[in-house]
């Protein structure tokens, strides 16, 4: 009975179903095994050192854990989530408490399109649901779980603003704050979609204003200005370069027309007809932003066929999808690959310094426009039951089409390597140095090495992928110098390194080499099918800031 009367409950757990399927077997490991990706071990590292860090009383934001021995600045996106999952912990662990909240993005994503389809229109709640699905598995949230970038993932939030911004009726009212409240949870679960927050709230006081609502109209820009502000404060005073960690991604400028791969703007082709080629590996960054050819036509069919007939929801939903297409977009036209000179709305918010141009990532928003849609499409069907089988059959093919644009699927499941070995060297006295160094730069060195951390506990060499090859210089030079001392382990212990890993991500002339220097120095190690580990002796740490050194 439930069920038939709160349609959106079927949508949750449809999206669960779907969202589990697209990741079998890892649903019945979530804490023995995970999904090989660019930033998933990173951001469930995170989750946990926040963890860590507040239950100590410990400042979270001064980071060596990773990059040791140099102390970096933090500011860290996808708190929300993280914190989401620390109740999990005692059940699935830190990594599998982490990943379960990543895999039911999904359900809650479609519960919440499914509540503001049906709150926005009067169309059938059968027919907001699977509208709801639609968005929730659209092309660009399956290339994001892919990449393993949690934060991304976290869409839901895009229609729960939406709902509270359309529930705000005067200033001094419940709904206010509510709506204060999402702003805060928005914008510290992903930065990226909050920064669409002001620009939806001053729309909306525009259209208010011009019903004379002027109550309302003020009532929504004060809530969603006082809910972005920690955000804006948080995000706004951390130090930019090298020494940074976690700062909120930003697009690579290129200086001529040509666009850097991943395409950080949605071209033409890309909204279209997709990206040209999958992934080659799971530690590729994959930028999805097409809107689904069949979800394109079918829109563009239904709302023609439809137009002599007055539906409520469906020019909101034309609005909300334009909006999401021009953000999508970019400042300029892209058909292909290339930068023309023609210019599109965001251009003036780029003239403006709205924080969108200080990401540069517009792409993002093509969640947007695939919500729009989905309105369009559940307002312009008809309100029957052959109109409801037509939804259905369109989202069939759809999420076929967004499965076939991203995957391979389902995707890449591994058990977590060695977990029993490096639990059992968990502890406080000493950090772990992984050699070769180079290897923890490359994204499947750096993520393994992370995940072998948020295992034993300790400090590691590693850092994100995107880390100024600086540091990894510096990183080799305190490696050689050490090694060259009279007593190498000790020099390694006086730098705070209770083990040495050599796990080499590639089986190369010179990391056997680097192998056998180790070998030689440092005398028998430990082995393990995949690498060899040197325990030099407890030691005490000695984090300090990175600093170039002249030896």
């Amino acid at each position: 009975m439930v069920m038939k009367q709160r349609p959106h409950l079927l949508a949750f757990l449809i999206g669960a179903a779907l969202a589990f399927a697209l990741c079998w077997p890892l649903p019945l490991g979530f804490g023995s095994h995970w999904n090989p990706s660019a930033y998933l071990a990173s951001h469930a590292w995170v989750a946990n050192h926040l963890f860590d860090s507040l239950s100590s009383g410990s400042n979270p934001h001064q980071v060596y854990e990773l990059g040791y021995p140099w102390i970096r600045e933090a500011r860290f996106i996808g708190w929300v989530p993280a914190i989401a999952s620390w109740p999990l912990r005692p059940l699935f662990g830190p990594l599998g408490a982490y990943q379960l909240i990543c895999l039911l993005s999904f359900p809650f994503s479609a519960w919440m399109a499914t509540r503001w389809i049906e709150s926005q229109s009067k169309c059938s709640p059968w027919m907001a649901a699977p509208a709801g699905l639609i968005f929730a598995f659209c092309p660009y949230q399956l290339a994001t779980l892919q990449t393993g970038e949690v934060p991304k993932l976290q869409i839901w939030v895009i229609p729960l603003f939406l709902l509270g911004l359309s529930a705000v009726k005067k200033l001094r009212s419940r709904s206010t704050a509510v709506l204060v409240g999402i702003c805060i949870i928005g914008s510290f679960t992903s930065p990226y979609y909050g920064a669409s927050f002001p620009l939806f709230a001053g729309l909306a006081a525009l259209i208010y204003a011009k019903r004379k609502e002027m109550g309302r109209a003020m009532a929504v820009l004060i809530a969603t200005a006082a809910g972005m502000l920690p955000a804006l404060l948080y995000f706004g005073d951390h130090p930019e370069g090298g020494a940074s960690l976690f700062r909120p991604a930003k697009a690579t400028l290129s200086p001529d027309t040509l666009l850097p791969v991943p395409h950080p703007v949605a071209s033409l082709r890309d909204l279209t007809l997709g990206m040209p080629s999958h992934s080659s590996s799971p530690w590729d960054t994959v930028h999805e932003s097409s809107l689904g050819l069949v979800m394109i036509l079918a829109c563009a069919f239904f709302f023609w066929r439809s137009r002599a007939e007055k539906r409520e929801g469906r020019l909101l939903g034309l609005g909300v999808g334009l909006i999401g297409l021009f953000l999508a977009m970019g400042p300029t036209l892209v058909l292909v690959d290339h930068k023309t000179p023609i210019p599109l709305p965001v251009s003036f918010l780029e003239l403006a310094n709205y924080p969108l141009k200080t990401g540069g990532m517009y792409y993002r928003m093509a969640p947007i426009a695939l919500l729009g849609m989905a309105l369009i499409l559940a307002t312009s069907l008809p309100q029957k039951r052959r109109g409801f089988a037509l939804m259905w059959l369109i989202v069939g093919l759809q999420t076929a089409e967004a499965i076939r644009h991203t995957g391979p699927w389902p995707l890449q499941v591994e058990p977590v390597p060695s977990q029993g070995f490096f639990r059992s060297i968990a502890g406080e006295d000493g950090a772990v140095f992984t050699v070769p160094v180079l290897t923890t730069r490359a994204p499947g060195g750096a993520q393994k090495t992370v995940l072998r951390g948020l295992i034993h506990g300790r400090p590691v060499t590693a850092l994100p992928s995107d880390v100024n090859s600086t540091e990894m210089r510096q990183m080799q030079k305190l490696l050689d110098k050490s090694l060259k001392q009279p007593d190498p382990s000790k020099a390694l212990r006086d730098e705070g390194f209770r083990y040495v890993i050599y796990h080499p991500e590639f089986n190369t002339l010179s990391h056997r080499a680097e192998r056998d220097r180790l070998l030689r120095i440092l005398g028998e190690p430990t082995r393990q099918p995949r690498f060899l580990l040197w325990d030099l002796g407890p030691t005490t740490l000695r984090p300090r800031p990175f600093a170039i050194r002249s030896e």
